[in-house]
């Protein structure tokens, strides 16, 4: 199971949006699909397109920097904080 807290989204041109993770628990991967609460009850079910990471420092590999997910199907205005992503 998979479970993270978004910490703030943004649009990436091109791509979709960017939500950007503090991870409680488990691991997601590219072309799994999640879902994205978005208020009581409500929630999205949106395919990642990628996992990547957020001011990466080639330099220290060891610290990669904040995790993120691409994805498509809503917009960084419509994610709200501290949302819930699950799978």
């Amino acid at each position: 199971m998979f479970r993270a807290i978004v910490t703030h989204s943004f649009p990436v041109r091109g791509r979709g949006t960017a939500l950007a993770l503090d991870i409680v628990d488990g691991e997601v991967r590219t072309g799994d699909t999640v879902q994205l609460e978005i208020g009581p009850g409500r929630a999205l079910e949106l395919p990642v397109r990628a996992v990547e990471f957020i001011d990466w420092d080639v330099i220290d590999d060891e610290e990669r920097g904040q995790p993120a997910i691409l994805v498509d199907g809503i917009s960084p205005a419509e994610v709200p904080e501290d949302a819930v992503v699950s799978m």
